[in-house]
């Protein structure tokens, strides 16, 4: 299992990859690390807008006390230091998820490709491709023109030439309240000296679209693969040979109670017990549904719960 995929399931995401997740690759490494990337990602995405909310709720409770009436007010608060981190994060996931793709495009063609989407696009545009080849490069270069390079250059910013945020800014329109985290308009630039930030471009916005973007572009690369069937990820435990115990813990947010499946290995035969307990999980602070994705429940388990059981192999 891979952490939070149970929020792509029930969000509804990456259906098309999952096919192809669970087509015998739950345990290859360059899997792994892209259904890592995913849940990060949208995990972060949950929580940049959960703190954009609570920056909202604190400007709130002061609204009607300031004195200010301008439609922009530099706004900072620890809140935002967390929203900071969490567009951070989103912006380095992008980018794995995006190299990444190329090496499981490259195992799946069962040929050498860049591993950087970078150069694929602009330095191996003349390579020779086969049929398969030449439609993915399409949408990958479509992609990375229309929304994957300036993810690049924004996270070559945040990462190696020093923070992108120091404040954010309310927005008032009338009885509407916003607040925008300010991109550069020119990320090309490397000093922060020679940043200009006419166009106003907002980063969760951006953040949105590039990961809207690059959505689309793995479900559309899945389909071309022959994934044609959106499914949901497996969240069954994936056994490796370095433990002999495993517990693996998943909830249920409707009924308020916390399923943990333990698996035992015993003189090399896998042996399964499964415990069901009730429990307010108020007292977690893990995301148990999205709430900027649309949600929908999962599929019900009937389980065998407290006895131990011998799994069937094959």
């Amino acid at each position: 299992m891979t952490f939070r995929l149970d929020l792509a399931n029930r969000a509804s995401l990456f259906g098309n990859y999952a096919s192809w997740h669970e087509d015998n690759n739950i345990l290859d490494k360059s899997h792994i690390s892209f259904a890592f990337s995913i849940c990060y990602l949208i995990n972060s995405l949950e929580n940049i807008h959960k703190y954009k909310n609570e920056s909202l709720h604190q400007f709130d409770l002061l609204k009607g006390s300031i004195k200010s009436q301008s439609d922009e007010i530099c706004f900072q608060s620890p809140s935002l230091f967390n929203l900071f981190s969490e567009v951070s994060i989103s912006l380095t996931q992008i980018r794995i998820m995006q190299n990444t793709l190329l090496d499981l495009i490259s195992k799946k063609l069962k040929v050498s490709i860049s591993p950087s989407m970078n150069t694929y696009v602009t330095k191996w545009k003349k390579r020779n491709r086969c049929d398969s080849e030449e439609k993915l490069y399409a949408l990958i270069a479509d992609y990375w023109n229309h929304s994957g390079f300036k993810v690049k250059q924004y996270r070559d910013i945040d990462q190696h030439y020093g923070q992108l945020f120091h404040h954010a800014v309310i927005k008032r329109n009338g009885e509407n309240v916003d607040l925008q985290l300010m991109l550069p308009d020119n990320p090309n630039e490397k000093s922060p000296k020679r940043f200009t930030y006419k166009r106003k471009v907002d980063a969760i916005l951006f953040i949105q679209d590039a990961f809207n973007s690059l959505h689309t572009l793995i479900n559309e690369v899945s389909i071309l693969l022959g994934y044609k069937n959106q499914i949901l990820f497996d969240l069954n435990i994936a056994l490796n040979d370095d433990y002999q115990n495993y517990l693996t813990v998943v909830f249920d947010p409707y009924k308020g109670s916390m399923t943990g499946q333990e698996v035992l290995i015993e003189n090399g035969t896998k042996f399964g017990a499964t415990h069901v307990e009730e429990c307010d999980l108020e007292q977690f602070s893990f995301i148990k549904l999205p709430e900027y994705f649309k949600v929908r429940e999962l599929p019900k388990h009937n389980y065998i719960v407290g006895k131990k059981f011998k799994f069937q192999e094959g």
